[in-house]
């Protein structure tokens, strides 16, 4: 209902929506798993809000949309250079997490996540961290 409301609400705006609409909208998107169209949202509020890195909730929400991407659609992926520009995205926006709200609510998940993807890139060293 939530969402609907959203992209009614967008529908009507003629192109003068709050950049926070589109997270709000990625962050419903994320929690119904429907993914494509979270990412979409997620990269409309990244366009529009200028200093989206001070945002930890939508850093955290793009991260879990690539992590999705390339922690279960591995075999998908066209080539392995493919794969691994995902997993530096994903690793990205989670370490921003971290480094501007270190204290984040779910932080020890983000941790567990980046020591998943530095595994399978056989970054053991930093995975054990």
């Amino acid at each position: 209902m939530a969402v609907r409301c959203y992209d009614v609400y967008i529908l009507k705006a003629e192109g003068k929506v709050e950049p926070e609409v589109f997270c709000q909208l990625g962050h419903f998107k994320l929690l119904l798993e429907d993914y494509p169209k979270a990412l979409s949202a997620y990269q409309r509020y990244y366009s529009l809000q200028s200093d989206y890195w001070k945002n930890a909730a939508f850093l955290y929400g793009l991260g879990l949309v690539y992590f999705h991407y390339n922690a279960f659609h591995w075999a998908v992926q066209r080539t392995p250079s493919d794969a691994h520009s995902g997993q530096r995205r994903a690793i990205k926006a989670f370490q921003e997490v971290l480094y501007i709200d270190p204290s984040f609510s779910r932080a020890k998940e983000i941790h567990l996540r980046l020591g998943l993807m530095f595994k399978v890139n056989t970054d053991y060293e930093s995975s054990l961290k």
